[in-house]
């Protein structure tokens, strides 16, 4: 299998690999670009896949790739949701929150409960994963004994009404 070669990879490590596993012995004087093209030139020739992905164009694997097409369009997707009402914490003497803050991407959104609202597709795929555990003891039927279950449930319980994808 062919070496990934990235910004982070020295001179040392591509001697080493070119030794242990090409069975050629590059002299450490050579330029960093030297090396790596001897090991392309190498792998290519005992027909090693994989050697020109990387680093033949001169790009390293850590170089940022142009977005596509698909997640582009991901991006622009919006969803139309509506958060339920919110209970009180207290049980009752306190009012309950109206408000709850979703952070997406560096930008929270400050989203108003019991009305329908249009936020970005990130913001809906964060609410639809925040997810909490309920506990609750209960009485088994069997022998009569308390025991305690789990539940896991929406942590911010919400519908989703549609999404607006772009045309």
């Amino acid at each position: 299998m062919a070496l990934k070669i990235n910004a982070s990879t020295n001179k040392t490590q591509l001697a080493a690999y070119a030794k242990d596993e090409l069975g050629i012995t590059l002299d450490n004087a050579m330029s960093r670009d030297d090396m790596i093209a001897a090991i392309r030139e190498e792998e290519k020739a005992q027909g090693i896949s994989g050697a020109a992905d990387d680093d033949a164009q001169g790009q390293d694997s850590s170089t940022p790739k142009a977005p596509t097409e698909q997640i582009d369009d991901y991006t622009k997707i919006r969803a139309v949701i509506q958060i339920a009402d919110l209970p009180s914490h207290d049980g009752g003497e306190t009012p309950p929150d109206t408000h709850i803050e979703v952070g997406c991407n560096g930008v929270f959104y400050q989203l108003k409960t019991g009305v329908e609202l249009e936020v970005p597709y990130g913001v809906y795929d964060i609410l639809n994963n925040m997810r909490q555990t309920k506990y609750f003891t209960e009485k088994d039927p069997a022998t009569g004994q308390q025991r305690t279950s789990s539940r896991e449930s929406l942590r911010y319980p919400f519908q989703l009404i549609r999404l607006i994808k772009p045309e």
